[in-house]
């Protein structure tokens, strides 16, 4: 008989069917433990379904299932026995914590990697009332068609490539920041670099005698993007004045970073006593050159110049009192005396008092 031109029954073709579905699978099956796991679409939506697993097995510590199924390659640099036996190492060492919640607050994709933001709480008991909470940034990477979560201790508080647009002139001034402060300190010593990618910088008519203003709007900001508004009289200004400000600004940036990432606690007025210190930091940076041009415009043009008259404050008469104090080698003395100088600028200021009555 022709099988071809049979018909069948409804019964032989139901059967058939199964058969056809069971031998699919089984061949599926057969193909994914050859070529790797299922596919997981590579968008929000994939990245958001395979977080969650993560975050579950985290919670349930499947210490195997991580290694095997959410674990990069790259980050596989010991054995599977060696990586579990460090895990339970890890495990009893972490003490306090009954449990570990993480929810994905954002994410963002470029290619085959992939950011999560992650807001976590730690659980110091089981109904979780005594809680710290905390955030970081998960790198995830796109392998063999399924998602895989880089392990590194060098989280990002910036994930972008490339700054906001900005006036030329922030950018000269962001540069003459880092080349200094990378001439006389090295890399990265006072704040990251690559947070100047998430800060955007614009002009706006601040008025009140406010030069420069880090802001940060629940609505519209984010880590990825932070906004720092500089007074129109700066157009006029040189790129050393704008980067004494910028330093200012920059240090409330990474203050922020701290205590989001970090959870640091620093107030109000620390935060602007570490900015004043920073600026103080950026000048005994400059060259002689540019010193000098500070110095014959603070005493030869006799200006009243806010920002100039700033920078004599601190570098001249804060300086000048610790070295009477204190003598001209640097030591702890000279540290303490301008810390306590700033100190006592910021809380006495009536700006200052009223910013922080509010924060």
């Amino acid at each position: 008989m022709n099988l071809i031109n049979r018909k069948y029954t409804r019964l032989e073709k139901n059967l058939l069917l199964i058969v056809t579905i069971i031998v699919a699978g089984s061949l599926l099956y057969l193909l994914v433990q050859i070529l790797g796991k299922f596919p997981e679409n590579r968008d929000e939506a994939g990245l958001r379904k395979k977080f969650e697993k993560f975050a579950e097995v985290v919670q349930n510590h499947d210490d195997a299932y991580f290694y095997d199924n959410i674990l990069s390659k790259s980050e596989k640099k010991v054995s599977r026995e060696q990586f579990l036996i460090d895990a339970s190492k890890r495990a009893g060492q972490q003490q306090g914590t009954v449990k570990t919640i993480q929810t994905a607050d954002k994410i963002t994709i470029d290619g085959d990697v992939g950011y999560v933001l992650v807001d976590g709480i730690n659980c110091k008991d089981v109904a979780c009332d005594q809680k710290t909470e905390w955030h970081v940034y998960r790198k995830w990477v796109y392998e063999d068609n399924v998602w895989h979560i880089t392990i590194t201790n060098d989280h990002p508080y910036c994930i972008r490539d490339n700054p906001y647009p900005m006036p030329p002139e922030f950018s000269r001034a962001l540069s003459l920041i880092k080349q200094r402060l990378t001439q006389k300190y090295g890399t990265g010593k006072y704040w990251n670099d690559s947070l100047i990618n998430c800060v955007e910088i614009q002009y706006s008519n601040l008025g009140n005698d406010t030069e420069g203003l880090f802001t940060f709007d629940s609505n519209n900001s984010s880590p990825e993007k932070l906004s720092i508004l500089v007074d129109r009289s700066f157009q006029a200004k040189d790129d050393i004045l704008t980067a004494y400000l910028l330093d200012h600004e920059m240090d409330h940036v990474n203050n922020y970073y701290l205590k989001y990432f970090n959870n640091m606690k620093i107030s109000c007025y620390d935060d602007e006593i570490y900015a004043f210190e920073s600026q103080l930091v950026f000048i005994g940076s400059l060259n002689s050159g540019e010193l000098d041009s500070l110095v014959s415009r603070i005493y030869l043009m006799n200006t009243n110049d806010p920002t100039l008259s700033s920078i004599k404050l601190m570098a001249n008469d804060f300086s000048g009192n610790a070295i009477s104090r204190c003598g001209r080698n640097a030591s702890t003395c000279y540290t303490n005396t301008m810390n306590d100088q700033i100190s006592n600028m910021v809380m006495s200021s009536p700006y200052y008092q009223k910013q922080c009555s509010t924060r």
